[in-house]
C-alpha cells in the first residue's frame, strides 16, 4: 500500500490503522468504476499521468487499458515466452512513461510504452543461491530502482532498471 508516497508493510499499516481511528476512515474504499469485458483473473492495477487504468489480466497474459471513465481503449500482450508475451505476470507498475511488470512464470520484468510497444526486459536473478528460478510477483519502482518479491525464493530484491 502507498501512503504519503513510501511503501508500507501490512504489519506498518495495521500498528497506523491501530493507533489512529480517524485514520481508518479515510482509508475505507470507495466504488470507482465496474468494468465488463472479460476479464480473466486480473492481478494488478496501474494509473498513468494521464489518468489511464492498466489492469494486469494475469491468466490471458495481458494487460487492458480503460480511460478513467471505463471505456477500453487499448490491450496489449499475450501469452507465452516470446518478446512480447507474458507469462502469468502479477505486478504492474508505471515510471518514467513506461509500464513495468512483473512478468512471473518467465523469470523476469517486462518493459512496454504507455501505448504498448514493447521496450525490453530486465533479467532477473536470486540474491541468494538457490536451484528455484526466481517468480517476481510484485514491484516497486523508485529512486531509478526496482523493488521486487520472489514469491518462489521467499526474498525481496532490487534491481537497476537500467539493466
Amino acid at each position: 500500500m502507498i501512503f504519503s508516497g513510501r511503501q508500507l508493510s501490512a504489519a506498518s499499516l495495521w500498528l497506523l490503522l491501530l493507533g489512529s481511528q480517524p485514520l481508518l476512515a479515510a482509508l475505507m474504499a470507495e466504488h470507482v468504476l465496474s468494468i465488463k469485458t472479460g476479464l480473466d483473473q486480473p492481478t494488478d492495477t496501474a494509473i498513468s499521468d494521464n489518468g489511464d487504468i492498466f489492469i494486469l489480466n494475469g491468466v490471458l497474459g495481458e494487460v487492458v487499458v480503460f480511460s478513467e471513465k471505463g471505456k477500453r481503449l487499448r490491450r496489449f500482450g499475450k501469452p507465452g515466452k516470446g518478446k512480447t508475451q507474458l507469462n502469468l505476470p502479477m505486478g504492474i507498475s508505471i515510471y518514467e512513461q513506461q509500464v513495468f511488470i512483473a512478468d512471473t512464470g518467465n523469470a523476469r520484468i517486462s518493459v512496454f510504452g504507455l501505448q504498448g510497444k514493447f521496450v525490453r526486459h530486465i533479467p532477473l536473478e536470486s540474491e541468494k543461491p538457490t536451484d528455484n528460478p526466481v517468480e517476481p510477483v510484485s514491484l516497486l519502482l523508485m529512486d531509478n530502482k526496482i523493488i521486487w518479491s520472489d514469491r518462489q525464493n521467499h526474498q525481496q530484491c532490487a534491481s537497476s532498471i537500467y539493466n
